[in-house]
């Protein structure tokens, strides 16, 4: 678990990044086996001593951080990367313009119950443009670039729970 403050790299396969200081505020990306394993890192080793500190008061017992933290990694011959870098890869800069149209997809969402409308604004927070795809007919194209990213990854996302796969029943 990344907790260096502001984010500035992470190491290969780390499960979640929360900031040193707001671990109390985001117990719920922690496991809820407090005895499982969990390793801290931060840029030189002094957060994610805080922050195993503050686990162990929560009742975490099996807590570990990684001295001299990403700076250590890198010097022992160990790489870094930085995820915000890597989003350029995967999202161009200008955006995406996918051949579909969003049609009434959000408003079908919505009747169905799989979108909790209230439920989803308080954790995504959509635009004014992004909240009249939820509620009405559109005929815009699905645009993704890196302002509306998250908002069409939890639609769509919705939107594959719904649906009667055989792989999510069968794997």
């Amino acid at each position: 678990m990344n907790v260096h403050t502001p984010y500035e790299a992470e190491i290969e396969r780390t499960d979640v990044f929360i900031k040193f200081d707001e671990i109390e505020k985001n117990l719920q990306q922690l496991p809820q086996d407090k005895t499982g394993r969990i390793i801290l890192y931060c840029k030189t080793g002094k957060m994610s001593e805080t922050a195993a500190k503050k686990l162990a008061e929560l009742g975490f017992t099996n807590v570990s951080h990684l001295k001299g933290g990403m700076e250590g990694w890198r010097k022992a011959g160990n790489k870094t990367f930085n995820i915000e870098e890597l989003k350029k890869f995967v999202l161009p800069e200008g955006g995406f313009a996918a051949p579909v149209k969003w049609g009434n997809l959000g408003p079908t969402l919505l009747s169905l119950g799989v979108i909790d409308l209230e439920k989803f604004k308080k954790a995504v927070d959509p635009t004014e443009e992004q909240m009249a795809i939820l509620t009405g007919e559109s005929d815009q194209p699905i645009v993704i670039d890196s302002s509306n990213s998250q908002f069409i990854v939890d639609v769509l996302w919705a939107l594959g729970l719904v649906q009667k796969s055989k792989v999510y029943t069968d794997g």
